[in-house]
């Protein structure tokens, strides 16, 4: 009872360390607990969580295999393993040990959503007849002819998502995700957890999004939004950039339905932007409402002047140099010599099960704030 007791109050010292995201200082006792228990598989998946934290995702591995030979149906174990071999670039592996964690946990949320989110980067060759493979490969059979320089017309919008919501229905009962937005991302990784770290800890913006732009698209309308996912999808303007379609549901920003394209200049930025609004013209019959912005709207909500994008960078807010200490101090305690960025996996172009359930979500909002666009068409 006593070694139980000692063993209860590390992982509980351990467990606030990370919380408070002290990832160094966790691992100097996490380390030590799994020399510790041996064979203990809680013990060892906690040793590797706290690896993968600091983004050692090949030390983290070894450590969720110790915990699953200590314990071969602990699902937790196998899902962080999951998350450790699609950061080290092994999606078949990777996916393997979702479903594996899947199945012995049916409603566990974080390894549903892992799911979800490596069949929007991966077409996996084996496990087909899995109920999430199958669907997701089902749903991006669909037919949907896109044509940039023709309007899309409403009922192929409903006919889609009818015959995107019956193969859901129809292979897996109850599904769901919390999810609201749909990404087309490349290869790029731009940190973002990493720099809201920086600003909530310390109310300022680092210096990387000062170089990050993006094209804003607002639609009045759900029934727009799905249009523009398919505008979206087919968007490649010579770099692919990383795209985003969302609901809005922050109190302190307005507008319902958006769409983001992410640039790294403002020559970029307008560039793009000119093109877009050409083509949400043909294709919704309006441009929306199109703009440029610098990075995100929660940083100009504390510094107005951020948004601002402009060819004159002396009409910009600059990066305070003062800053940069407060990013060291982050990165300090949660980076070490070990750490390597994780591979970011492009998204696949076409139709998947994570978007057809995100889209689900969108038509619940817009049926709660009132729009029956979408109904109606």
């Amino acid at each position: 009872m006593l070694k139980q007791k000692i063993l209860e109050d590390k992982i509980l010292v351990i467990q606030r360390l990370y919380n408070k995201k002290e990832f160094n200082e966790a691992l100097k006792l996490s380390l030590d607990l799994s020399e510790n228990y041996p064979n203990n598989s809680y013990a060892q998946n906690l040793h590797g969580i706290v690896l993968i934290a600091l983004n050692n995702w090949k030390n983290g591995k070894n450590y969720f295999l110790k915990a699953i030979e200590a314990n071969n149906t602990f699902p937790e174990a196998y899902n962080n393993l999951g998350l450790s071999e699609m950061n080290l670039g092994d999606l078949e592996k990777a996916l393997e040990n979702f479903l594996i964690a899947i199945k012995l946990k049916p409603n566990y949320d974080n390894c549903h959503n892992n799911i979800l989110k490596i069949l929007t980067f991966f077409k996996s060759q084996k496990n087909k007849d899995n109920p999430y493979v199958l669907a997701n490969n089902l749903i991006s059979k669909i037919k949907f002819h896109y044509d940039q320089n023709n309007k899309i017309n409403n009922s192929e919008i409903v006919n889609f998502y009818k015959k995107s919501f019956d193969i859901v229905n129809k292979n897996l009962k109850k599904i769901d995700t919390s999810e609201t937005q749909i990404y087309r991302q490349n290869s790029e990784d731009l940190n973002c957890f990493r720099h809201f770290r920086i600003f909530n800890k310390f109310n300022v913006i680092p210096k990387f999004c000062f170089g990050c732009f993006k094209v804003t698209v607002q639609t009045e309308t759900v029934l727009d939004l799905l249009k523009l996912y398919f505008v979206f999808d087919k968007l490649y303007l010579g770099l692919q950039n990383t795209r985003k379609l969302m609901i809005e549901e922050r109190e302190d920003v307005s507008g319902n339905y958006k769409g983001f394209i992410y640039c790294s200049s403002v020559e970029e930025g307008e560039n793009i932007k000119n093109k877009l609004k050409s083509i949400l013209i043909k294709n919704l019959g309006t441009d929306c409402s199109i703009s440029l912005k610098r990075g995100c709207s929660k940083f100009a909500l504390k510094f107005p002047s951020y948004k601002k994008a402009s060819v004159n960078e002396n009409e910009m807010m600059p990066f305070d140099e003062t800053w940069k200490s407060l990013e060291e101090i982050i990165d300090n305690r949660t980076w070490n010599t070990d750490s390597k960025k994780g591979i970011k996996h492009p998204s696949l172009t076409g139709f998947t099960l994570k978007d057809i359930l995100v889209m689900k979500n969108w038509l619940s909002y817009a049926n709660k704030i009132g729009d029956n666009s979408f109904v109606e068409a």
